[in-house]
């Protein structure tokens, strides 16, 4: 492939794509002799993109992009390699009268695209980065759209850059650039009027529906702006002749009662997108009958609209070839002719049952996500068939209850996921090119398939299966790699440089973890082991790590005593035989919130370790105002500690009432995170700490959080409070559900907390303080 050279810049460009944030973009393979003509180290080639082959519309020393393109310009760029960013170049003319759709599509990967306007710094952020049409492990769509109005007031040199992320994804990038001349056909719009009339109450505003709030009213007036008609509004897109050959609406709040019949109207259309729409009371059936007279049809992308009935082969017109119905309420069966006629297929998040059908030995299935069904899903084995595919790359059957042996798979499969099923026997030898592997919540035996030598995985996911022996030798270009609760047995293999996360807990790993580089891990979880040596000193620097969960094992020495971790989030240290002091530079990590370290052997005090703490109310040397420590669930119980209960404490995040935790719950959805101080079980003593009693009502008064004490234990010794102390109503009571108690001095023995406290209505009498306060001090 020729590429052509337009100018060069310095790796910020390099630091500058990689800024961008969205998921989808694309890289140019090059196979030619310019390729050895390419700057090296410290400079990046920026080729002038209507001059690549697949987007030769420009000649000589141009790179203007032209009004018209439709089809004309399309780059294919198989197997890009990860963070190599690919740099176009472009120019935009005065006064031009287009706009610019730029659309790109991944397989087998993540990748990300950015636009640069012409006099932007190529070391800053970008000014555009693409909105994504769909994403998923297996494809991504993404696009960028510059209105006519920006290309007419940044004439100049723009720059694209396409990033890849994970994967060697296969990248396709298109052009298009709709003249001021090109105007959607009366007719379609007359009928995408139609629709708006079934699907739009009239009322709804930009955060309801931008479809109803602005696309219906202007797009589809019949006095508007060239720039504002459909043919302009990307992701939709017409042919020359002003027709729609692609309709795409995602999540733009339409709300109809019906599959709209207007759609059949639409005789060029090739590619239709209503996901994430509302049309509850529309049937598959009803799609079926509208999109059947459209013979150009190959795309239909209906997920999330709450279509109903069973799946049929009525909905497949002759040139389909991509079928998304994903997260819908469909039912039955899968029928056979959609594994055998369609290259990808998304039936996701259904109640689909039955068996998984025989796949033809001529089906060209890339794609098959038929995951998470709802009331078991499918059941019986999956079949051997699905081995011989030779196109077969993306296949996610997840979440059922599919039984039996797994088939071997086909040497092009890139990404498998038969993860929550009731699958048994061994995980045989995987092929050579797979990406991604997902096998977890089975009932597999014996060893671990090899993984050295595949030099393409980057995730590895195995949890929660019957597994026996050691953990293999893992591949180079591992990035993820997880086999929790599996009995594993042995000490950990060499780690690759770029894992990022393990999880390897709850096995029998043994071995030390003293000289594991963890520097660039996010996550190291290898709790409940027989793991032994100390806390690897490079997790305390970790630029990247925000999980170190190391919980029940054997660790000894003493921890770290530079904590400077800036992502750090929890810290999971508990159950060991850690020794030495509280490092008081755990206290000031930015983003700690969860510090476990209980049931381990640390001494000395905690006063260094609160003494970081700042309270918020008081200003700042520079007049701005201090703020809560983060940590919310701290548990240094069962430990040798000594001295008294900081009130410094009182700053933990555990505290603060201004800010709402949330957690996953256990249903996977969101949960208020539970907030904990324990520090019992050590040998604290002094004054019982009487601002509790203030701290925990005023937090738990407006976070709607609960919040745990404890202070208990028998060698605890908090000196209760010399008189008594009136408290609110409120305080008298969670002081009671915390069961405080406190150290007698004179009569050597612990007394129950509440003897001391009073409020307007409450009264210990009925309350066995007694029995409560039984063998605890604190």
């Amino acid at each position: 492939m020729v590429r052509s050279r337009c100018c060069r810049l310095s790796h910020a460009l390099v630091a500058a794509a990689l800024f961008a944030t969205a998921i989808a973009q694309e890289a140019i393979d090059p196979q030619t002799q310019e390729q050895q003509q390419q700057p090296s180290i410290g400079e990046v080639v920026a080729y002038k993109l209507t001059q690549i082959p697949g987007c030769t519309v420009a000649t000589g020393d141009s790179y203007e992009l032209p009004a018209g393109l439709y089809d004309d310009c399309s780059i294919q760029m198989p197997g890009m390699q990860q963070n190599d960013p690919q740099v176009f170049a472009f120019q935009v003319a005065d006064n031009v009268q287009m706009s610019a759709i730029f659309t790109l599509m991944v397989q087998g990967g993540t990748a990300s695209m950015s636009i640069w306007y012409p006099g932007s710094p190529l070391d800053g952020p970008p000014d555009l980065i693409q909105n994504e049409l769909f994403s998923s492990a297996a494809s991504s769509e993404g696009w960028i759209s510059i209105p006519q109005e920006d290309l007419a007031t940044h004439p100049g040199d723009y720059m694209l850059s396409v990033t890849a992320f994970s994967g060697m994804p296969d990248v396709s990038l298109s052009v298009k650039t709709p003249p001021s001349t090109l105007q959607l056909v009366d007719e379609e719009r007359a009928l995408l009027a139609s629709v708006a009339g079934q699907c739009c109450k009239g009322n709804e505003t930009m955060d309801d529906s931008p479809f109803c709030a602005a696309i219906a009213k202007q797009s589809l007036a019949t006095d508007h702006s060239w720039f504002e008609d459909m043919c302009h509004l990307a992701p939709s897109s017409c042919n020359t002749d002003g027709q729609l050959i692609k309709l795409a609406l995602p999540g733009l709040g339409l709300k109809c009662e019906s599959f709209p019949s207007e759609i059949g109207g639409l005789k060029a259309l090739a590619r239709l997108d209503l996901s994430g729409n509302s049309m509850a009371s529309a049937t598959l059936h009803e799609v079926a009958k509208v999109i059947s007279g459209l013979p150009d049809l190959e795309e239909v992308a209906l997920g999330s609209t709450g279509l109903s009935g069973e799946l049929t082969c009525d909905v497949l017109t002759p040139n389909m070839k991509i079928l998304d119905l994903a997260y819908n309420l469909l039912e039955g069966s899968l029928p056979s002719c959609m594994v055998n006629n369609l290259t990808e297929l998304y039936v996701p998040g259904n109640a689909i049952t039955g068996t998984l059908p025989t796949p033809a030995a001529t089906s060209s299935l890339t794609t098959l996500y038929a995951n998470i069904q709802r009331g078991g899903g499918l059941t019986g084995t999956i079949p051997v068939a699905y081995g011989s595919l030779r196109k077969l790359r993306f296949m996610n059957v997840g979440g059922n209850s599919l039984s039996g042996a797994l088939p071997g798979m086909p040497r092009t499969i890139k990404l498998l996921n038969v993860s929550d099923n009731n699958l048994s026997g061994r995980v045989g030898s995987l092929p050579a090119g797979v990406w991604n592997v997902d096998v977890s919540g089975n009932s597999f035996t014996g060893p671990l398939p090899a993984l050295a030598a595949l030099t393409s995985l980057e995730d590895f996911v195995a949890n929660s299966n019957n597994f026996d022996g050691r953990i293999p030798a893992l591949p180079s270009g591992l990035q993820h790699f997880e086999t929790s609760g599996c009995g594993l047995s042995g000490p950990l293999p060499a780690l690759p440089a770029g894992l990022t996360r393990i999880d390897v807990s709850d096995n029998h790993l043994t071995g030390s973890v003293t000289d594991i580089d963890v520097t660039n891990m996010e996550v190291f979880r290898a709790s409940n082991n027989s793991l032994t040596g100390a806390v690897p000193v490079n997790a305390a620097a970790s630029p990247a790590m925000f999980l170190l969960d190391l919980g029940h094992n054997k660790l000894t020495g003493s921890l770290p005593d530079d904590w400077v971790a800036p992502r750090m989030q929890m810290i999971m240290l508990d159950n060991n035989e850690i020794t030495g002091t509280m490092p008081s530079s755990l206290a000031s990590l930015p983003r700690l919130g969860v510090l476990r370290l209980a049931n381990n052997k640390l001494s000395g005090d905690l006063n260094s370790f609160a003494a970081q703490f700042t309270n918020p109310t008081t200003p700042a040397a520079d007049g701005s105002t201090h703020k809560f420590n983060n940590i919310f669930d701290f548990n240094i119980s069962a430990n040798h500690l000594t001295g008294p209960v900081p009130g410094n404490l009182a700053w933990l995040g555990v505290f603060n009432p201004n800010i709402t935790i949330i957690v996953p719950g256990a249903h996977g959805g969101p949960s208020i995170a539970p907030r904990a101080l324990d520090l019992s079980g050590n040998m604290l003593e002094g004054d019982w700490p009487v601002w509790l009693l203030d701290a925990v009502p005023s937090t738990t008064s407006v976070c709607q959080c609960s919040v745990s004490i404890a202070l208990g234990g028998p060698n605890m010794r908090l000196t209760c409070p010399p008189a008594d102390i009136t408290v609110s109503d409120y305080a008298w009571q969670l002081a009671a559900q915390q069961r405080y108690t406190c150290w007698n001095a004179k009569e050597s023995r612990p007394n129950q907390l509440l003897d001391q406290l009073s409020s307007a209505a409450n009264s210990n009498d009925k309350i066995d303080t007694t029995s409560m306060a039984r063998g605890d001090g604190g």
